[in-house]
Order: structure tokens, then C-alpha cells, then sequence
């Protein structure tokens, strides 16, 4: 089975390019932090001033996002972990990041607890057990700690619309490119709604303490997301 997921996996970022290191982080922030995009909620909640132990990503893609991280914020270690095995000097000029390859579908090797920043944006849909995965952010939690979570919502107007005319509904990109890359859904293997994502938290003793739309209309969003959002971030807190 792990020989599957790996291959499952690769061919999914076998054209993941090497990370542009000449963004400034001006132009990382414009990219994935301002308010509307996925990250943005990450510089709501964490305090710039207060030192962390450490922040995990699982999924850091091309770096930019831990590399923002890690010059905005205070930690004392950064861990990334992808499925993959990604170039291990993507960010080599920064020493208190370490890359690592392990599978999310399994766990982490961390102690219990250990985890103040835990950041998963664009991973949970794409395994093969949510319940597994809000297990193991309750269990590597600091209880201090955050965790910050990107999912698709398949409750849009937009795809109900689409279910009701008989069509499949889209959360990653568009349903006939889904035959041409043979990626069904950017291969999203779970769907969520609102209520399904708090009560996922709640069987596992986490609290969501902030809902944030991603995209246009931000403001109209934050009204009415199940309804509008195609997807949200959120921040999750252990209850202790």
C-alpha cells in the first residue's frame, strides 16, 4: 500500500518546480497572505512579537510559504514534511528548517505535544482518512498551539447548481480537464461542509476559533460562507 501512495503522490507534483528564491517577501506575501488568500489567516492569529518552538507544514510545496514564515515570525524549529522526496536544500540558507519526507495518511513521528504551529493548507482533502489526520493534529498539538487548515466546500452555489442539473461538482478544477490530466477533482479524495468540518473537530476535541473565506467578495463571504465559499481556512485550538 505504501509503494501506491507513493507513486499516487509523486505523479501528482512530478512537475513541481524548483523554489524561486528571487520573490521578495513582499511578493510572497501578495501571493498567499493578504487578506482572501489561503494564509492570511496565519497572520491574523499568530503574535510577531512572541517566540514559538515549533512550526510543522505538511505539503510546503516550493517553500515560499515557510520560507515568509520563518522571517516573519519567531521559531525556534521549522519541520516540513511531504510525501515526496523534495530537494532538501530548497532552503538551506535557513538553518532551523529541516526538510523531511514522511506520509500524513500515517503518523508523524513527533512526540505528543509538541507542535505551537501546525499548518496544513491544501493537504487534508487529498488523504485517504480525514479522521486519522484531525486525530493526529489533536495528538502533536502544543496546548497552546495552532493549527491551520485549508478545505474545499462542496456546499457553493455553485455546486449545487451543478448537482442539481446533474453535473459533478468541482472543488479543484474544471470537471472535463479532470479526463485530460486523468486528476479526478486535482485528486481530492474528500469533500466538506461547514457542519461536517466542526463536527470532524469536536469528535476529537478541537476548537475551531476562526473561519476565514478565501477569494473575491471576502466580505460577502464571511456572511454567508457555506453558500459562497468554494473553499475556507480555518484555525483549530485543543480543548483542554
Amino acid at each position: 500500500m505504501e509503494n501506491v501512495e507513493k507513486k499516487f503522490y509523486s505523479e501528482h507534483y512530478k512537475n513541481l518546480g524548483p523554489l524561486n528564491t528571487e520573490m521578495t517577501l513582499d511578493e510572497i506575501d501578495e501571493e498567499y497572505f493578504i487578506k482572501k488568500k489561503r494564509y492570511n489567516i496565519i497572520n491574523e492569529i499568530l503574535d510577531k512579537n512572541k517566540e514559538y518552538n515549533l512550526l510543522v507544514e505538511v505539503g510546503m510545496e516550493q517553500g515560499h510559504t515557510l520560507s515568509y514564515l520563518n522571517q516573519k515570525f519567531k521559531f525556534k524549529k521549522i519541520i516540513d514534511y511531504d510525501v515526496v522526496d523534495f530537494n532538501k536544500n530548497l532552503l538551506k540558507d535557513f538553518s532551523n528548517i529541516d526538510i523531511r519526507t514522511a506520509n500524513f495518511n500515517n503518523d508523524l513521528p513527533l512526540e505528543n505535544g509538541t507542535i505551537d504551529c501546525f499548518v496544513l493548507m491544501m493537504v487534508i482533502e487529498h488523504l485517504f482518512n480525514p479522521f486519522h489526520s484531525f486525530a493526529e493534529i489533536r495528538r502533536l498539538l502544543s496546548n497552546n498551539g495552532y493549527a491551520f487548515i485549508n478545505l474545499p466546500l462542496i456546499t457553493s452555489i455553485k455546486n449545487r447548481l451543478r448537482l442539481l442539473l446533474g453535473k459533478m461538482p468541482e472543488t479543484s478544477v474544471e470537471y472535463n480537464k479532470w479526463f485530460i490530466d486523468k486528476s479526478w477533482d486535482g485528486n481530492h479524495l474528500h469533500y466538506f461542509t461547514l457542519d461536517s468540518i466542526f463536527k470532524i473537530c469536536k469528535l476529537n476535541n478541537l476548537e475551531i476559533i476562526k473561519v476565514s473565506p478565501v477569494g473575491n467578495f471576502y466580505f460577502m463571504k464571511k456572511i454567508f460562507p457555506s453558500l459562497l465559499c468554494n473553499e475556507i481556512s480555518i484555525c483549530i485550538k485543543k480543548i483542554k
